[in-house]
């Protein structure tokens, strides 16, 4: 039971946070995880992305 809750809480968590980078970057947290996971973003979304994770 504290893995499932873990495991919620852990997704629910990823998909806050995807959510917040989308958001300051003007795309959706699906198109974010499509860069995610291997599509090309354009140069103004990367240079964007790259901007807020220098931020960090």
């Amino acid at each position: 039971m504290k893995k499932d809750l873990k495991t919620k809480y852990l997704n629910y968590r990823r998909k806050y946070l995807l959510s917040s980078i989308a958001q300051r970057i003007g795309i959706t947290r699906t198109y974010l995880s499509k860069i995610l996971n291997g599509r090309k973003p354009s140069e103004e979304v990367m240079n964007k992305l790259l901007k807020i994770l220098d931020e960090q």
